[in-house]
Protein backbone atom coordinates (compact mmCIF):
# COMPACT_ATOMS: atom_id res chain seq x y z
CA UNK A 1 0.00 0.00 0.00
CA UNK A 2 2.81 2.34 0.37
CA UNK A 3 4.53 1.83 -2.56
CA UNK A 4 1.22 2.57 -4.66
CA UNK A 5 0.59 5.75 -2.57
CA UNK A 6 4.47 6.34 -3.18
CA UNK A 7 3.87 6.54 -7.07
CA UNK A 8 0.24 8.06 -7.39
CA UNK A 9 2.12 10.89 -5.41
CA UNK A 10 4.52 11.31 -8.13
CA UNK A 11 1.55 11.01 -10.43
CA UNK A 12 -0.21 14.34 -8.90
CA UNK A 13 3.58 15.61 -9.09
CA UNK A 14 3.57 15.64 -12.63
CA UNK A 15 0.07 16.64 -13.21
CA UNK A 16 0.85 19.90 -11.30
CA UNK A 17 4.11 20.29 -13.14
CA UNK A 18 2.11 20.11 -16.30
CA UNK A 19 -0.41 22.74 -15.13
CA UNK A 20 2.05 25.09 -14.30
CA UNK A 21 3.54 24.47 -17.69
CA UNK A 22 2.38 27.22 -20.62
CA UNK A 23 -0.53 25.45 -21.94
CA UNK A 24 -0.25 24.12 -25.26
CA UNK A 25 -3.01 23.87 -27.71
CA UNK A 26 -4.35 20.09 -27.69
CA UNK A 27 -4.81 19.55 -31.60
CA UNK A 28 -7.35 16.40 -29.77
CA UNK A 29 -8.50 16.41 -26.38
CA UNK A 30 -8.56 12.34 -26.64
CA UNK A 31 -5.05 12.65 -27.69
CA UNK A 32 -4.11 14.52 -24.61
CA UNK A 33 -6.27 11.52 -22.57
CA UNK A 34 -4.29 8.92 -23.89
CA UNK A 35 -1.39 10.82 -23.28
CA UNK A 36 -1.93 10.82 -19.53
CA UNK A 37 -3.19 7.27 -19.40
CA UNK A 38 0.03 6.58 -20.86
CA UNK A 39 2.18 8.15 -18.25
CA UNK A 40 0.85 6.28 -15.36
CA UNK A 41 0.79 3.43 -16.70
CA UNK A 42 4.37 4.08 -17.65
CA UNK A 43 4.45 5.24 -13.85
CA UNK A 44 3.76 2.28 -12.44
CA UNK A 45 5.97 -0.55 -11.44
CA UNK A 46 6.29 -3.42 -14.24
CA UNK A 47 6.37 -6.68 -11.75
CA UNK A 48 4.51 -6.48 -8.45
CA UNK A 49 7.33 -6.65 -6.20
CA UNK A 50 7.48 -10.26 -4.38
CA UNK A 51 7.98 -10.49 -0.93
CA UNK A 52 11.97 -11.49 -0.31
CA UNK A 53 13.08 -14.86 0.75
CA UNK A 54 15.89 -14.59 3.44
CA UNK A 55 17.90 -18.01 3.44
CA UNK A 56 18.04 -19.50 6.98
CA UNK A 57 21.08 -21.28 7.73
CA UNK A 58 20.51 -25.10 7.43
CA UNK A 59 20.80 -26.32 11.17
CA UNK A 60 23.83 -28.42 11.73
CA UNK A 61 23.11 -31.85 12.80
CA UNK A 62 24.37 -32.63 15.78
CA UNK A 63 26.46 -35.42 15.79
CA UNK A 64 25.49 -38.57 17.82
CA UNK A 65 27.79 -38.78 21.07
CA UNK A 66 28.38 -42.86 21.50
CA UNK A 67 26.84 -44.19 24.35
CA UNK A 68 29.24 -45.58 26.26
CA UNK A 69 28.09 -49.54 26.39
CA UNK A 70 28.39 -50.74 29.92
CA UNK A 71 31.65 -52.84 30.23
CA UNK A 72 31.24 -56.32 30.93
CA UNK A 73 31.28 -57.86 34.36
CA UNK A 74 34.24 -59.10 35.27
CA UNK A 75 34.09 -62.90 35.43
CA UNK A 76 34.22 -63.71 39.15
CA UNK A 77 38.29 -65.38 40.05
CA UNK A 78 38.67 -68.91 40.29
CA UNK A 79 40.68 -69.43 43.53
CA UNK A 80 44.08 -72.27 43.01
CA UNK A 81 44.10 -74.95 44.44
CA UNK A 82 46.41 -74.96 47.08
CA UNK A 83 49.42 -77.23 46.20
CA UNK A 84 49.62 -80.01 48.64
CA UNK A 85 52.38 -79.53 51.27
CA UNK A 86 53.00 -83.25 51.33
CA UNK A 87 53.26 -85.93 49.13
CA UNK A 88 52.07 -89.41 50.68
CA UNK A 89 53.77 -92.30 48.82
CA UNK A 90 54.63 -95.75 50.31
CA UNK A 91 58.25 -95.92 52.37
CA UNK A 92 61.65 -97.03 51.13
CA UNK A 93 62.42 -100.46 51.76
CA UNK A 94 62.92 -100.99 56.13
CA UNK A 95 60.20 -98.29 56.94
CA UNK A 96 58.27 -99.65 59.59
CA UNK A 97 54.44 -98.98 58.55
CA UNK A 98 53.27 -99.08 61.68
CA UNK A 99 52.26 -95.46 62.67
CA UNK A 100 52.45 -94.00 59.42
CA UNK A 101 48.76 -92.26 59.18
CA UNK A 102 48.45 -89.41 58.56
CA UNK A 103 52.42 -88.77 58.47
CA UNK A 104 53.83 -87.33 55.18
CA UNK A 105 56.27 -89.43 53.70
CA UNK A 106 58.98 -88.65 50.70
CA UNK A 107 58.82 -90.52 47.39
CA UNK A 108 61.36 -93.02 47.72
CA UNK A 109 63.12 -93.76 44.35
CA UNK A 110 65.96 -96.51 43.96
CA UNK A 111 68.83 -95.69 42.61
CA UNK A 112 69.64 -97.37 39.25
CA UNK A 113 71.72 -99.90 39.31
CA UNK A 114 74.36 -100.54 36.56
CA UNK A 115 74.23 -104.47 36.75
CA UNK A 116 70.97 -105.27 36.49
CA UNK A 117 69.09 -108.62 34.59
CA UNK A 118 65.29 -110.04 34.03
CA UNK A 119 64.37 -113.79 33.02
CA UNK A 120 61.97 -113.82 30.58
CA UNK A 121 61.96 -117.56 29.38
CA UNK A 122 63.02 -120.80 30.44
CA UNK A 123 63.19 -123.66 28.21
CA UNK A 124 61.86 -126.01 28.93
CA UNK A 125 59.38 -124.84 31.37
CA UNK A 126 60.02 -125.56 35.08
CA UNK A 127 59.15 -129.14 36.54
CA UNK A 128 59.03 -130.31 32.85
CA UNK A 129 59.11 -134.44 32.87
CA UNK A 130 61.62 -135.94 31.43
CA UNK A 131 62.59 -139.54 30.71
CA UNK A 132 65.67 -140.99 32.55
CA UNK A 133 68.77 -139.80 30.47
CA UNK A 134 67.44 -137.44 27.83
CA UNK A 135 69.62 -135.11 26.73
CA UNK A 136 68.25 -131.58 26.10
CA UNK A 137 69.23 -128.28 25.60
CA UNK A 138 68.56 -125.65 28.28
CA UNK A 139 67.80 -121.91 27.55
CA UNK A 140 67.32 -118.46 29.20
CA UNK A 141 66.37 -115.37 27.85
CA UNK A 142 67.73 -112.69 29.64
CA UNK A 143 66.98 -109.36 29.65
CA UNK A 144 69.68 -106.16 30.42
CA UNK A 145 67.82 -104.04 33.18
CA UNK A 146 70.37 -102.27 34.29
CA UNK A 147 72.24 -99.19 33.24
CA UNK A 148 75.44 -100.52 31.47
CA UNK A 149 76.24 -102.83 28.53
CA UNK A 150 77.42 -106.18 28.99
CA UNK A 151 80.49 -106.01 27.10
CA UNK A 152 81.12 -109.64 25.34
CA UNK A 153 84.81 -109.59 27.02
CA UNK A 154 83.28 -108.61 30.19
CA UNK A 155 80.78 -110.62 31.61
CA UNK A 156 80.53 -114.27 31.59
CA UNK A 157 78.00 -116.78 31.59
CA UNK A 158 78.57 -119.80 34.06
CA UNK A 159 77.66 -122.78 36.14
CA UNK A 160 76.88 -121.51 40.10
CA UNK A 161 75.42 -124.28 42.29
CA UNK A 162 72.91 -127.21 42.27
CA UNK A 163 72.45 -130.44 40.11
CA UNK A 164 75.55 -131.31 37.50
CA UNK A 165 73.18 -131.75 34.87
CA UNK A 166 75.73 -130.00 31.54
CA UNK A 167 78.16 -132.07 29.65
CA UNK A 168 80.89 -129.47 29.51
CA UNK A 169 82.11 -129.96 32.79
CA UNK A 170 85.28 -127.30 32.09
CA UNK A 171 82.61 -125.13 30.05
CA UNK A 172 80.18 -124.94 33.25
CA UNK A 173 83.49 -124.53 35.85
CA UNK A 174 85.26 -122.03 33.74
CA UNK A 175 82.28 -120.10 31.81
CA UNK A 176 82.37 -118.60 29.22
CA UNK A 177 82.01 -115.16 27.51
CA UNK A 178 79.19 -113.40 25.95
CA UNK A 179 78.40 -114.04 21.81
CA UNK A 180 78.08 -109.88 21.77
CA UNK A 181 77.39 -107.06 23.44
CA UNK A 182 73.86 -106.48 25.33
CA UNK A 183 73.21 -103.07 25.73
CA UNK A 184 70.52 -101.82 28.52
CA UNK A 185 66.68 -102.60 27.47
CA UNK A 186 68.24 -105.38 25.32
CA UNK A 187 68.48 -109.39 25.50
CA UNK A 188 70.27 -112.69 25.24
CA UNK A 189 70.12 -116.04 24.73
CA UNK A 190 71.90 -118.30 27.10
CA UNK A 191 71.89 -122.24 26.45
CA UNK A 192 73.39 -125.14 27.76
CA UNK A 193 73.50 -129.02 26.68
CA UNK A 194 72.55 -131.26 29.64
CA UNK A 195 71.45 -134.64 30.27
CA UNK A 196 68.75 -135.73 32.64
CA UNK A 197 69.79 -138.44 35.31
CA UNK A 198 69.09 -141.71 35.41
CA UNK A 199 66.91 -141.42 38.87
CA UNK A 200 64.11 -140.51 39.10
CA UNK A 201 63.23 -137.56 41.16
CA UNK A 202 63.27 -133.38 40.82
CA UNK A 203 66.83 -131.66 39.98
CA UNK A 204 68.07 -128.39 39.40
CA UNK A 205 70.73 -125.88 38.25
CA UNK A 206 71.44 -122.77 39.21
CA UNK A 207 73.42 -120.48 36.55
CA UNK A 208 74.52 -116.89 36.14
CA UNK A 209 76.63 -113.93 34.73
CA UNK A 210 79.59 -111.58 36.51
CA UNK A 211 81.56 -109.40 35.52
CA UNK A 212 84.97 -110.47 34.47
CA UNK A 213 86.93 -109.56 37.26
CA UNK A 214 84.36 -110.54 40.18
CA UNK A 215 84.03 -113.52 41.57
CA UNK A 216 80.22 -112.77 42.75
CA UNK A 217 77.20 -112.95 40.02
CA UNK A 218 75.12 -109.95 39.23
CA UNK A 219 72.50 -112.12 37.66
CA UNK A 220 71.04 -115.92 38.51
CA UNK A 221 68.22 -118.06 37.23
CA UNK A 222 67.23 -121.54 37.49
CA UNK A 223 66.73 -124.59 35.94
CA UNK A 224 64.39 -127.27 37.31
CA UNK A 225 63.37 -130.53 35.99
CA UNK A 226 61.13 -133.46 36.99
CA UNK A 227 62.64 -137.68 36.03
CA UNK A 228 60.07 -140.14 35.92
Amino acid sequence: MKVQRFYLTWVLFFFLIGGCAPAQPADNPHDLIATIAAATIAALPSNTPQPTWTASPIPTRARNTPTELPSNTPAPTIESLASPTSIYELPGPGTPMAGLTGIPLSLWTPTPEPFKCNLRRTKPEPYTVLKPGYHFRTEWQVWNYGSVIWKEDGVIFYFIGGDKLYNDADRARDGVQLAYNVYPQDKILLSVAMTSPKQPGTYSSTWGLRRENRDTPFCTFDMVIRVK
